[in-house]
């Protein structure tokens, strides 16, 4: 029969171009102005949930377990915005009375696709990066695809994608990682395929996070993405609510903590990267841990009675703080990073402080907590901890920002939906 290629919804751009110099403000990413360093209370946001909100319970795509809303309605990722027909993509209505399908189509028992640029500014040539993908109703038709999410693919050409599914809800924004093969100096396009009812999930973390990642924790659960076993457990878990991206955990500041299983696979010496979103009305400590190797290793962790972020290590009781607070009740992406003799700090995706320390970092038998530090008592984190990955390299400044960008979804901008039937 006749084929026509047709728009279905609009395209959503958000972010198209990204400058490391300027991420954070707002043109920043979904949800106008949720990531600040300045502003407590961002715009679209309230104390009793608003617009910029995540309502709803959703479904983890991989458990099929239940996580109840926020119910403090603090600030997340509220829906994407409709930015006007300016920012829609049209697909030129050439292909009337031609094949079933267009001729590059991957596999017809995918009867809809879009294409996906992904901004590799910053990180030109790049290889194995994780990007986010954010999907709601605009970016994708939950009708034409299946309930679960389990027929999306991600194609680069003809060659699919390593992907994880981390949450799908197709009342709200689902939440998928895509590992990338690089990042071209124009962008990087991949295809999104997707309506095929009789396909099974490709969702695989452990394809898509690179061996580098000692563990990766959504926390929408317990569990380690990488699937190396180190997932985390505790006799007093936080309470799971909504966070940045899908689902976080907030912590008491009394007895809450994670401890991550396989301690010895995080005892680094020359090379390390640690990095968390954590939100923070007001700290009420000194030295919260956020993610710590006891007190004898490496520690992320305030400092002192500061508002600023600490890489703690020994030998020596050697400390870097920064000096960009992150006590304003919004989410913050921090980061601490050893490599090369240097010491780092990062916050929203830029350096906070650098310093040198010869070295190597100390080993122990301590296990690793978020949330805690399980060698020293009243150090418990109070606030909200989301997304954290521990590696055993010393990232660049370009991965830092880049990722920052990526998780405000800054990066991705999306085509109109195309059909195959």
């Amino acid at each position: 029969m006749p084929h026509r290629l047709r728009p279905a919804l609009a395209l959503v751009l958000v972010g198209c171009q990204f400058d490391a110099s300027g991420v954070g403000g707002d043109e920043g990413g979904l949800g106008e102005g949720t990531v600040s360093s300045t502003d407590p209370t961002p715009p679209g946001t309230s104390s009793s949930g608003g617009p910029g909100t995540t309502t709803g319970a959703t479904t983890d795509a991989t458990t099929g377990t239940t996580t109840d809303p926020d119910p403090t309605g603090a600030d997340t990722i509220g829906p994407i915005p409709d930015l006007g027909p300016s920012d829609t993509t049209d697909v030129d209505d050439t292909t009337s009375g031609g094949p079933a399908c267009a001729d590059d189509w991957w596999d017809p028992q995918w009867t809809r696709r879009r294409t996906v640029q992904i901004d590799g500014d910053g990180l030109i040539g790049a290889s194995d990066m994780v990007a986010l993908l954010r999907l709601d109703s605009s970016r994708i038709d939950y009708a034409q695809a299946k309930a679960d999410g389990a027929d999306l693919r991600v194609l680069d050409g003809n060659t699919e994608l390593p992907l994880e599914i981390e949450r799908w809800s197709p009342s709200e924004v689902s939440t998928v990682w895509v590992r990338l093969p690089a990042l071209a100096a124009v962008g990087t396009t991949v295809t999104m395929y997707y309506g095929n009812p009789a396909a099974a999930s490709a969702s695989d973390g452990p394809a898509t996070w690179p061996d580098d990642y000692v563990s990766v924790h959504h926390l929408q659960d317990f569990a380690d993405a990488t699937g190396a076993g180190h997932d985390a457990a505790s006799p007093t878990p936080p309470s799971a609510i909504d966070g940045l991206l899908a689902g976080a955990h907030a912590f008491d500041g009394v007895d809450d903590g994670l401890v991550l299983a396989g301690e010895s696979a995080y005892d680094f010496t020359t090379a390390l990267s640690v990095e968390a979103w954590i939100r923070v009305t007001a700290f009420d400590a000194t030295w919260q841990a956020m993610v710590t190797k006891g007190d004898d290793a490496w520690r992320m962790q305030r400092y002192l009675d500061s508002a600023f972020v600490s890489f703690g290590s020994d030998p020596n009781d050697d400390n870097l703080d920064g000096d960009v607070p992150v006590d304003d009740g919004v989410f913050h992406h921090v980061a601490i990073v050893y490599g090369a003799g240097v010491k780092r700090v990062y916050v929203d995706g830029e350096q906070d402080d650098e310093g040198a320390l010869a070295g190597p970092i100390a080993t122990t038998n301590a296990d690793v907590s978020i949330g805690d530090n399980v060698q020293v008592d009243g150090r418990e984190f109070s606030g909200v901890i989301d997304e954290v990955r521990i590696s055993s390299v010393a990232r660049d400044p370009g991965y830092f920002a880049w990722q920052f960008a990526s998780m405000q979804d800054g990066l991705a901008t999306f085509g109109a939906e195309q059909s195959c039937e």
